[in-house]
């Protein structure tokens, strides 16, 4: 790339001619600072290495109808689609120079579509003539005042290149920008040509884009005093495409149907089954329907339970647990599981919102209801002699409620998904057809029943007579026993999150030969996870299903195990059965292929709303704004994704502050306003980073004196808060970094290396078993830092690490260490002690 080697005179004042060299390139390093990291153009994951180039004729009238430009319209053209697909975010475009080889370049803010065409089409013009005033752009002086490494000013400053007639080959960038938009020749027809260049654009997408720019082109040279929003990006085919093709999901399902209705059916068809394993309890469907009959008998003549109400089960898992949800809906209401781990607060809450009058309970978990003011009913009594019950079920219809599940609010508030039968049932349904579940399946049970993924892993099964095995909770964070348990009743199928299966797979290798499918849900799960799974598993199917608990638990899903393994990014399948996905731009028009959106979905499966939250409900419960694609209600998810071009949907992440993190949906407002409640705290900030190996964690930075300390900040929000939403890592600050705006700046929170905060085992004398030790608890914990006497809790640690840490131990070390050694022996110093003991020849320290 060449530019010019002397400046020209200095511009008098007044004067249309060339700056100076030095004031030029002042001038464009201000232009171009906005942009210095500029969003990309297109998602990454549409992306591909190979290069490609699509040319279309536009129709355009002569010269002399016409009082715009050329390079005018088809500037304005680019911009206009490049902003839609861009999200309407600002974007920079290079422009070669027309007489020289040389560059300038046009900065379009963010795009106001309320503007006029015209006005577009002047504010075009205007920026060109301005841009053109002052020398071309020296790049490597400008990228270099910009901070802008030589190998990166391409990548950043040349993403979109725009050029007009002959002369264009010759530009410079024109071969190197990301994306290439070149118009030639005069009215009645332009040709429009784009180039993408390696990674920028996927070849299969340059026919929908240079099309897009052609419709806009066409558009702007009649449009006048039309707005922005008035051009209609996509055609009527593309809307077709994305209504029948991507969303041709239509299949008959039986009015009526109710969940409990589908297990009790199948009971009566299968009465000697073993219908659930708990330790070394086995029900039959003939003792689960009898149980759940007796419960729901005593529900309604002991404890006036009726049709509509709101039942809450606080138990740990266990056979009794089923059964009480399962008794619940057949005395016609609502279940509503609650953790009996949670803070009391959350609970209260939860029970208030939801009107809950009766708490079933068991003896186990008794106690954590010792504040309840309702009717507890302990099921391990009233279960006692249960086995000759008859069928008492209230004839519940399709539109009544089954359960009423919390998830994390935006608000600081817990807010309650209340979903009908007709929803879940549509879910069941297509699950067990998708999955091919019938009565040889035995399905290992591991999602918590106060998570949504537990309704399907815990009716799929029970609706066609196949097995269920619940695993105690600290069994299900031992790998190594439950898979032994797995192992022993012959196991076929499992959900779980990503987190929790990374830690599973290469230990289910030759283990578990009965396995035939693991079903990824909760989180985002990543290729290296994809090719782990078909290293260790290539014989088992393996499954990505995505859906909020808004939708009945599941609303996409797809095969991974078939799936190309050099994709970059995982997708999340297409549309269930009965389900509308709709990705929409901020203005509610439709997505094109490629473009990112926000995931609406409609369908069946939509809940009805939030319990007792109507305003937050027609917040999120939307009408569609789209009736040729979807006419009815759709549910606003927050998600962030974009069609793939053979229908699939690649997910992208959140819009807003809800992340997802082992699993569970946490709104990062709900910790920051719990911890903000704590005396001493003058302001709090919490965001989701990524650790060296790829795992999402909260890490919560809070401003305060008096003596503040994690310590203290960790009693307190133990108290407030669900074990699942307290922050890995929590850091006290004098002050948070604030922006320009005067917000707190989460950018430079982001930077900050949560493993290298000092620690206290500088000098001090390690034996090489506590160094060994030492080492293994910093990778673990991805701290950079760890002293003998640290808490593994206090450091971030959670069940997930501490089933890394035993695994570790066990294989690295040869010893034998359970889980709960690490729960009794949390610091380094305890634990080498411990461990020394059973070594033969070591005494503590050595």
């Amino acid at each position: 790339m060449t530019f010019p080697e002397r400046a020209g005179p200095s511009r008098p004042n007044g004067s249309t001619g060339p700056v100076r060299t030095d004031t030029a390139i002042a001038y464009w390093i201000e232009k171009l600072r906005p942009f210095r990291q500029s969003p990309r153009f297109l998602p990454n994951a549409l992306a591909s290495e190979d290069d490609g180039a699509v040319a279309v004729h536009v129709a355009y009238p002569e010269p002399a109808a016409c009082a715009v430009s050329t390079e005018v319209v088809g500037l304005a053209a680019f911009v206009l689609v490049a902003s839609r697909y861009n999200g309407g975010e600002p974007l920079v475009v290079a422009l070669p120079g027309q007489e020289r080889p040389a560059l300038v370049f046009f900065a379009a803010s963010a795009m106001d579509e309320q503007q006029e065409a015209g006005a577009l089409l002047d504010s075009v013009r205007t920026e060109i003539e301005q841009a053109r005033r002052h020398q071309p752009c020296a790049l490597d002086r400008v990228a270099a005042g910009l901070g802008v490494s030589a190998a990166q000013q391409e990548r950043d400053l040349l993403q979109l290149v725009y050029a007009v007639g002959p002369t264009a080959p010759q530009a410079p960038g024109l071969e190197r920008g990301g994306v290439t938009v070149r118009v030639e020749g005069l009215g009645p027809a332009l040709r429009v040509e784009v180039r993408a260049t390696g990674a920028a654009c996927a070849p299969p997408l340059l026919p929908q884009l240079t099309a897009h720019i052609a419709r806009a082109i066409e558009w702007l040279a009649s449009a006048g005093r039309a707005p922005l929003r008035d051009f209609e990006l996509l055609s009527a085919e593309e809307r077709r495409q994305i209504a029948h093709r991507f969303n041709d999901t239509r299949v008959a399902v039986p009015e009526g149907l109710t969940l409990h209705g589908l297990v009790a059916a199948q009971a009566a068809r299968t009465p000697d089954r073993t219908a659930i394993v708990h330790r070394d309890v086995e029900l039959s469907y003939l003792a689960l329907d009898a149980q759940a009959n007796r419960l729901a008998a005593v529900l309604a003549a002991e404890f006036a339970v009726s049709h509509g109400d709101c039942v809450g089960v606080m138990m740990d898992r266990s056979e009794k647990t089923i059964v009480a949800l399962y008794g619940v809906m057949k005395a016609g209401a609502a279940y509503v599981p609650i953790d009996p781990h949670h803070p009391w607060e959350t609970v209260r809450y939860m029970i208030e919102n939801a009107g809950i009058a009766v708490l079933i309970v068991d003896s186990e978990s008794i106690a954590a209801a010792a504040r309840f003011a309702g009717s507890l009913l302990v099921i391990d009594i009233e279960l006692r002699g249960s086995s000759d019950a008859t069928d008492s079920a209230w004839p519940a219809a399709g539109t009544d409620l089954a359960y009423v599940i919390y998830t994390s609010g935006s608000t600081g508030r817990p807010k309650g998904v209340a979903v009908q039968h007709r929803a879940v049932v549509n879910t069941i349904l297509w699950r067990n057809a998708f999955y091919g579940i019938g009565a040889s399946d035995v399905n290992l049970q591991l999602p918590s029943f106060a998570f949504d993924s537990s309704v399907v892993d815990i009716f799929c099964v029970l609706t066609v007579g196949g097995m269920l095995i619940v695993p105690d909770d600290d069994l299900r964070l031992d790998a190594r026993r439950l898979i032994e348990l797995s192992a022993a009743r012959r196991v076929t199928s499992c959900i779980v999150t990503p987190s929790y299966y990374k830690l599973l797979v290469a230990e289910l290798a030759g283990a578990l030969p009965s396995l035939r499918w693991v079903t990824l849900a909760g989180e985002i799960a990543t290729s290296d996870l994809v090719a782990a799974h078909l290293e260790w598993l290539p014989g088992v199917a393996l499954y990505n299903e995505y859906g909020p608990t808004e939708n009945a638990v599941c609303s996409t899903a797809c095969r991974l195990d078939t799936m190309a393994r050099t994709e970059p990014t995982v997708p999340i399948g297409r549309p269930i059965a009965n389900v509308a996905v709709v990705i929409l731009d901020a203005a509610g028009r439709l997505s094109p292929i490629g473009v990112p959106g926000e995931i609406y979905l409609g369908g069946a499966g939509l809940a009805r709303g939030y319990l007792n939250q109507e305003a937050l409900t027609a917040e999120r419960f939307v009408p569609s704004p789209v009736p040729d694609v979807w006419d009815g209600r759709l549910y606003k998810t927050g998600d962030r994704a974009c069609w793939r071009v053979d229908g699939t949907l690649e997910f992208l992440g959140r819009f807003d502050r809800q992340v997802k993190i082992r699993g569970f949906r946490i709104e990062l407002d709900h910790v920051e306003l719990a911890l903000c409640r704590r005396r001493g705290v003058d302001n709090a900030a919490v965001i989701c980073k990524a650790d060296a190996g790829g795992a999402h964690y909260l890490a919560a930075y809070v401003e305060g004196g008096g003596g503040l300390t994690p310590a203290h900040l960790r009693e307190h929000i133990g108290q407030q808060l669900p074990a699942y939403m307290m922050p890995d890592v929590l850091t006290v600050m004098p002050r948070l970094p604030l922006n320009l705006n005067g917000k707190v700046d989460r950018a430079a929170l982001a930077l900050i290396d949560d493993g290298n905060t000092p620690g206290d085992t500088a000098g001090v004398a390690l034996s090489p078993f506590q160094a060994t030790l030492v080492g293994l608890w910093a990778e673990v914990l991805k701290h950079g830092h760890v002293a003998l006497d640290d808490n593994f809790f206090a450091m971030g640690g959670n069940s997930l690490r501490v089933m890394e840490l035993t695994a570790r131990i066990r294989g690295e070390l040869s010893l034998g260490v359970e889980l709960l050694d690490i729960y009794s022996y949390p610091t380094v110093r305890e634990l080498a002690d411990r461990l020394c003991r059973d070594r033969v020849g070591h005494a503590p320290g050595n």
